[in-house]
């Protein structure tokens, strides 16, 4: 039907057109009868002739009618005319939000009232069941006397609702994806909006994060040339830090808009209101000056041991490893890790110097005691800037329910530093604190404190006592875990034993775990890393080491175990990005720095990989994995005798191991020593008669010796033991001049790593 200006439509006369988009017209209009003026919505004729969209219209125009909240636009009516149904709906007169927001952003007091004004506008659509699926700047309006509306829920789908309408195109800068059935406007869609994946509310917190984010910097998160670019950005781009963008910014606020815009849903706000929640909080603190100084990173200190007993001291750093694990849980929090707190055992140093070293805003402290069957926990949180002491308190209960008492001290934590807990993460947290043997729970205890030392004596007695709980208790996951870490740790060089045995070992014990305790983090590590280096099931090693890090965002062990896998994968800077992540969270351990370095080496940053080395050595100069990457490094960019020193004193430092001496025979390769190489070959020959050699390291030094027939030999040989470096040959530089054979390419192809280095892997069926 073709409308004009003066037009009666019942008691509705026409005054002049709006808006106009793919689907839909908007008039102003004046109700004759109110003497109003009005805003009337049709849908074009091609879509209003379908029944099924006209029911669609029509379910969900009554859906967002009752909503009834004052930043929400209002639907008066459903009219119809001559056969044709329309929308009679507040006119909001203002300007819309993209016109408002500065090139750099909008002063904080604005920003705030007009984003908790969104935020309730969305909590309300959501609590009653209503989902908008296109927020974006162009749908939020602000009227002339500066009430802020939410507009066109013409894609809103209830909760009731099975399918949804989709929206106008309402500008060809910023297009929905084509076939009506991806829904939204980019660039502010969600990552399973792009994906055509099924949306929950979520989503909008996401599109809302987008929002958020341009009206705090001026700046989109995701931007591109052209449509593909702008799906790839929001797909894979992590956006700058909007303090980065604009320093004045508070950090809190950055952390805010970074949970919005998380890609995995699992790990963005679970509900609009605990949004809402932080921006007003945040808000408050701004107001006050910012004397609030929100906590938002803790370090957990070696609980003192009080038993008086040095054969005690696996109980008390057992119980930190505890409360720090349940406080890891907690996304909005960041929980400095085991290995780095562990450092600060026994010394006496200032809590803020400390708190500065590890980057925290707080540090809990405290003392245990355990006497009998009992045993006494005293726990103190400080605010290290301050010097100031937040909470402290005393618990003491029988040793059957140490678990709950760490539990119950996560919670309170939480609670003192106002960091709010999703339902998920609350559920979690009560789990870990269900009763347990007290037997079981001290083998397990013993079994982590010598597993943490990382020694082949360390290893193996760990090992013993996680065999010893899980006997005890056989459905006890964590044992299980512990057991599966054991034979991973340095793929069972330290227990002995071929890879191929050690991770047929770990797989049936990380999959005995998951199977007892789905919510447990290390067991999906763990049994990430079987599926990885022993089966190589690459997609399978990302979702478990995506659910590990919901399930613990500051699982260090997960990020850094995660970075390998992307970086086997050639996706270096998500690799870069998790392994800096997990040096975030283990600040002062030198494997974490190590692993930096790795990193870099394998994305071939060769002068940054030797200087992140030599950062690692500064911390611990007979660190020997860190003295094998400097050396690595030196070679790629010709400093030969420089990484013949490097690799020299990592065998000085190791006995000689074979998996050392095979670096050291390579650079004499490389720097034409063939007579050495080939000594450092018959030497590792030798050793292969009595121990595990792995053929990988074999396989390197004929490579630089340039015989390459034999390298392949070794390397196919490697295939059937599993090395566990093998999964890194798509990103060796070792193996460069390997590439371009026929056998290699099959290699790559059994291995299922035989694709473009930017697309997601695919396991192939393997002999």
């Amino acid at each position: 039907m073709h409308f004009v200006s003066g037009q009666n439509l019942l008691h509705y006369r026409l005054v002049e057109k709006i808006a106009e988009g793919g689907m839909g017209r908007v008039w102003k209009a004046t109700d004759t009868h109110l003497d109003r003026d009005v805003a009337v919505k049709f849908l074009v004729e091609d879509f209003e002739a379908d029944p099924q969209w006209l029911a669609r219209f029509i379910h969900e125009a009554k859906t967002v009618a009752a909503l009834n909240h004052p930043n929400i636009v209002t639907i008066y009516a459903i009219e119809e005319f001559e056969g044709h149904r329309f929308l009679v709906m507040e006119l909001v007169r203002g300007s819309t939000l993209d016109r408002m927001v500065p090139e750099d952003g909008m002063p904080l007091p604005r920003f705030f009232e007009l984003a908790l004004a969104i935020v309730d506008a969305v909590c309300a659509a959501h609590g009653r069941g209503v989902t908008h699926r296109d927020l974006k700047p162009r749908n939020i309006m602000v009227d002339e006397e500066g009430r802020l509306k939410v507009l066109d829920f013409g894609m809103a789908r209830s909760s009731q609702s099975a399918s949804a309408i989709p929206t106008d195109s309402d500008t060809p800068t910023e297009p929905i994806l084509p076939a009506g059935r991806v829904e939204g406007t980019l660039p502010y869609m969600s990552p399973e909006q792009v994906r055509g994946e099924p949306s929950d509310p979520r989503s909008d917190l996401f599109s809302l994060g987008v929002v958020l984010y341009e009206m705090a910097t001026g700046r989109r998160p995701f931007v591109g040339d052209t449509t593909a670019e702008v799906i790839a950005s929001i797909l894979r781009d992590e956006p700058p830090s909007a303090a980065e963008i604009r320093p004045e910014l508070p950090p809190r606020l950055a952390r805010i808009l970074a949970r919005a815009l998380q890609k995995d849903a699992a790990r963005r706000f679970q509900t609009a209101l605990d949004l809402r929640r932080e921006l007003e909080q945040l808000r408050q603190e701004v107001a006050a000056g910012g004397a609030a100084s929100a906590i938002r990173s803790v370090a957990v200190l070696p609980l003192e041991d009080f038993s008086g007993d040095p054969d005690q001291a696996f109980f008390s750093d057992g119980m930190t490893e505890v409360l720090i694990n349940n406080l890891a849980r907690i996304g909005a929090l960041k929980v400095i890790s085991r290995t780095s707190v562990m450092q600060y055992k026994g010394l006496q140093k200032p809590l803020a110097e400390t708190a500065s070293e590890l980057g925290v805003d707080a540090v809990v402290e405290g003392s245990v005691l355990r006497a009998g069957d009992r045993v006494r926990i005293v726990v103190r949180l400080i605010d290290a800037a301050r010097d100031r002491l937040l909470w402290a308190d005393i618990y003491e209960r029988d040793l059957v329910d140490v678990l709950a008492l760490q539990s119950e001290v996560a919670r309170t934590i939480a609670e003192r530093i106002e960091v709010e807990l999703t339902p998920q993460e609350d559920a979690h947290i009560a789990r870990a604190g269900r009763p347990i043997d007290p037997a079981v729970h001290e083998a397990y205890l013993k079994g982590r404190y010598f597993w943490h030392k990382r020694t082949t004596e360390g290893v193996r007695q760990g090992l013993r006592y996680f065999e010893q709980a899980a006997q005890l208790d056989p459905s006890y996951a964590p044992a299980h875990a512990g057991i599966a870490d054991s034979y991973i740790v340095d793929g069972g060089r330290y227990l002995d034993v071929p890879p191929k045995v050690a991770y047929a070992r770990a797989g049936v014990a990380a999959l005995e775990a998951v199977k007892l305790d789905d919510s447990l983090a290390e067991a999906h590590t763990s049994l990430a890393a079987v599926r990885t280096d022993y089966e190589w099931d690459w997609r399978g090693a990302d979702q478990e080491y995506r659910r590990a890090l919901e399930l613990n965002p500051n699982y260090a062990t997960a990020h850094s175990w995660y970075a390998e896998q992307l970086s086997r994968m050639g996706r270096h800077d998500e690799a870069i990005t998790e392994a800096r992540r997990a040096l975030e969270l283990d600040p002062v351990s030198i494997f974490s720095s190590m692993l930096v370095a790795w990193i870099l080496y394998f994305a071939r940053h060769y002068d940054e990989a030797i200087q992140q080395a030599s950062r690692t050595l500064e911390l611990d100069p007979d660190y020997a994995t860190a003295l094998r990457i400097l050396g690595w490094a030196c070679e790629e960019t010709g400093r030969y005798d420089e990484a013949i020193a490097a690799h020299k004193r990592a065998c000085a430092l190791t006995a000689y191991k074979p998996n050392f001496a095979a670096q050291l025979g390579r650079a004499y390769a490389l720097a034409g020593r063939t007579t050495e190489a080939r000594q450092v070959l018959a030497d590792l020959t030798k050793a292969s008669v009595e121990s595990y050699v792995s053929a990988f390291d074999i396989a390197i030094i004929h490579t630089a010796l340039g015989e390459v027939e034999t390298a392949l030999d070794w390397l196919e040989r490697a295939f059937e033991e599993r090395s566990d470096h093998l999964p890194y040959i798509r990103v060796n530089p070792r193996l460069d001049p390997l590439r371009e054979q026929p056998r290699f390419r099959t290699l790559l192809q059994r291995m299922g790593l035989e694709m473009d280095p930017t697309s997601e892997p695919t396991p192939q069926h393997r002999a």
